[in-house]
């Protein structure tokens, strides 16, 4: 019996030695696995990594360690909600973390927009490591989200008084600034962020800041200039290229949104979004797109589950619709299930747009009236705007008002008469005014151009000798009204103008246009209409005007600097004229206080001007061309830097003469160094494609004129074409320009 004792103690003791060496075995092994999984987290490669700390966990499954590891290379990959739980466990397991574990749980709990959460985390982690200054701007990005902004400054500052130049703390005091109203700080801190940021990894975070920043003060081209910069320092920027897409689609430059946003997907699939932006993009960058379009609006709504997933792809549908019915009736649908899933400002408000735009008026001032009753929103006032809109159109019976600008007659007291030259065409021109918006504008019958301020243009045949003229405006309640007049035309032979001009003694010199449009870029984004406006331009300047054209398309820098040196060694009679057009980007240096041309090969970011071409040398360089009468336009961004003074003059309309050839004649007596430019020193828009830029659309009418009665435009007669077009055009003189001087663009 004592025997069987000693043998069952024996064995007991066996079997606990055992036990103990397989926990050993197990602990070395998860340990093991732990190492390899730090080890390929650092390389970078999370899905490996992962395997490993899930090994680890499996054989040991309070290791804290493996599951805050774990957690991190789940959050490096964005999946948020895995990444939570592991960092939960880990805390769980050990509540006397280090201050990573709080920091990274609240990066996690920020990304998954638990922003009250993330700040208890944040707070626990600066409990632990106060000197830390990531943490505290970490903090001010929550409670920026908030709406906290005196905290979220408090922490930027704690975080500065740390470290003075910490370009993190200084990007994230720059967005708080500009939520709080105050952009020129803003821009400043923003601006410094990058500064102190040279050669850090980090600087295409806070140059997609700087984006950001211009995006919201709807900076376009900027925000696309910052967005291209920073996509330069990381190609895999999903954040940078997704918002370039979105500006780019409102630009409505459509491949240039396509590439962004496919590459968004390639880098990140989960990124839906970028999905229906590409859907978007397709529908309009090319011919039978529709099936694709189709496809990735499916792609995105497969995932969409919230409100605001509906609310986004109802925007995305309206803001690209172009009165496509289609779309609109999609972007209608969505709209309505976002508010049935959450009835809150946003959401009724989008509703009321959509459906004011298709037609539906009284269920329109319906989600308008909903949209009010959250008197909390910021944006009240637009609810309150939209749903006077909708009422005034509800109750609109007044027909719109019609104002003729050209014939400049049209709107005088000429009983309704207007007499012109030998023309068998002439160009009508106005503006249409209407509290329910202007649906349609017909010229004799015929559908004038419309924009969206209710400018109008169109071009109408004259047959015979009294030509009745007719314009009807039509709102979108139905209202019309019409305005007529007679136009006039002279009989050739009875006409002074139409005699010899040798008889006249008009002496008319060559006239020369040199015309540099620019829609393609090395560096910079492209265009879509100054090549397309050049064309135009050439075209009726020829015909018209009889001029000699010179096309320079997509140039480089030398490539123009040349070419303007060929016009410099010409020789010119003493009535010659040359007309020079610039199209294109332009920038502005607040350093140098210059303006410049931005051509093909310009640098983006070239911080010594060296590939652009200055205002200065321009002026130079036209000035030292030795035609006696030149006239310079340009429609460029910050265009009217080219006049240091950003000069504004204005000038009174020719007096008609009986003779043309005396007017000719006495006015291009002196020399002539004018130019127009289409803004100040500010950005000027491109227009839609296809559709011309404002500015070069009334400068085409201005020409399309053909000089009113005596054939003769004059630059004074062209300001007041384009003295309408937002952001106002400048005009001026430079160089060795003479009191009194003129150029006239002659009928031929």
């Amino acid at each position: 019996m004592l025997k069987d004792k000693k043998l069952t103690a024996f064995f007991a003791f066996f079997f606990t030695l055992s036990y103990i060496g397989s926990q050993v075995l197990f602990a070395q092994s998860a340990n093991t696995y732990l190492s390899q999984g730090k080890a390929k987290s650092e390389a970078g490669a999370y899905a490996q990594a992962i395997q490993d700390f899930t090994k680890a966990i499996n054989l040991n499954s309070h290791s804290d360690d493996a599951y805050h590891y774990r957690g991190e290379a789940y959050f490096r990959v964005r999946r948020y909600v895995k990444a939570l739980a592991d960092f939960n466990k880990a805390i769980e397991i050990d509540p006397r973390q280090s201050s990573a574990s709080y920091h990274l749980r609240g990066l996690v709990k920020y990304n998954l927009k638990l922003y009250k959460q993330a700040i208890a985390d944040y707070n626990q982690a600066i409990k632990i490591a106060y000197s830390d200054e990531t943490y505290f701007v970490d903090r001010a990005k929550a409670f920026l989200e908030l709406k906290r902004y005196k905290k979220a400054l408090k922490d930027c500052n704690a975080a500065l008084k740390i470290s003075k130049t910490y370009a993190y703390a200084l990007s994230v005091r720059g967005l708080v600034k500009a939520a709080q109203g105050n952009r020129q700080a803003a821009s400043e801190d923003l601006k410094a962020a990058i500064q102190n940021a040279k050669n850090d990894p980090k600087e295409y975070m806070y140059r997609n800041y700087l984006g950001d920043f211009y995006r919201n003060t709807r900076q376009t081209t900027r925000a696309i200039e910052e967005y291209s910069a920073a996509i330069h320092l990381n190609p895999r920027n999903t954040h940078g290229l997704y918002n370039r897409s979105l500006l780019r689609l409102t630009l409505g430059n459509y491949d240039k949104a396509l590439e962004d946003a496919h590459r968004t997907i390639l880098n990140n699939r989960r990124f839906v979004k970028a999905y229906a932006v590409r859907g978007i993009a397709k529908r309009y960058s090319g011919v039978n797109q529709e099936a694709q379009m189709t496809a990735d609006l499916q792609k995105y709504l497969r995932s969409a589950r919230k409100a605001t997933d509906y609310h986004y792809i109802s925007w995305l549908l309206f803001e690209h619709s172009h009165k496509n019915k289609e779309m609109l009736t999609e972007a209608k649908k969505w709209a309505l299930k976002s508010v049935k899933l959450e009835n809150n400002f946003t959401n009724n408000l989008l509703c009321a747009n959509i459906l004011f735009d298709i037609g539906e008026t009284p269920q329109a001032l319906k989600y308008a009236n909903t949209a009010m009753t959250f008197t909390k929103s910021e944006g009240l006032s637009k609810a309150k705007t939209l749903a006077m809109r909708i009422g005034r159109n509800l109750n609109d019976i007044q027909p719109p008002v019609i104002r003729i600008s050209t014939p400049l007659a049209a709107n005088n007291n000429t009983r309704g008469v207007i007499v012109v030259a030998e023309d068998k065409k002439i160009t009508i021109a106005g503006q249409v005014t209407d509290e329910s918006g202007v649906a349609s504008v017909l010229i004799n019958g015929n559908p004038a151009r419309l924009d969206h301020s209710g400018n109008f243009d169109g071009v109408t045949v004259l047959e015979k000798a009294e030509n009745l003229v007719k314009v009807r405006a039509t709102d979108k309640r139905g209202n019309s009204s019409t305005q007529e007049f007679v136009v006039k035309r002279k009989v050739k032979a009875a006409t002074p103008i139409s005699k010899k001009k040798g008889k006249e003694n008009l002496i008319l010199g060559t006239h020369r246009a040199l015309l540099v449009a620019t829609n393609e870029y090395t560096h910079w984004d492209n265009l879509m209409n100054p090549v397309y406006d050049a064309k135009a331009i050439a075209k009726d300047l020829k015909e018209i005007y009889g001029f000699e054209i010179d096309l320079l398309l997509n140039p480089t820098k030398d490539e123009i600097v040349l070419k303007l040196r060929s016009y410099a060694k010409k020789q010119y009679e003493n009535n010659d004229e040359l007309f020079i057009f610039f199209a294109g980007h332009g920038q502005f240096d607040e350093v140098f206080k210059e303006g410049y041309l931005v051509t093909k090969d310009s640098k983006l970011n070239d911080e010594s001007k060296s590939s652009y071409i200055s205002h200065s040398n321009l002026r130079t360089y036209i000035n030292n061309i030795n035609c006696k009468h030149v006239f310079l336009m340009m429609d460029v961004c910050f265009g009217g830097t080219f006049d240091p003074l950003i000069a504004s003059r204005g000038m009174k309309e020719h007096e008609l003469t009986k003779s043309r050839a005396e007017y000719v004649n006495r006015k291009l007596r002196y020399k002539t160094r004018r130019y127009l430019t289409s803004g100040g020193k500010e950005y000027v828009p491109d227009g839609r494609a296809g559709s011309h830029s404002p500015f070069a659309r009334r400068f085409l009418t201005a020409l399309r004129s053909e000089g009113g009665e005596n054939g003769i435009l004059s630059i004074a007669e062209i300001l007041k074409f384009v003295q309408t077009v937002t952001p106002n055009p400048r005009s001026g003189e430079f160089g060795s320009n003479e009191p009194g001087s003129e150029f006239l663009f002659v009928v031929r």
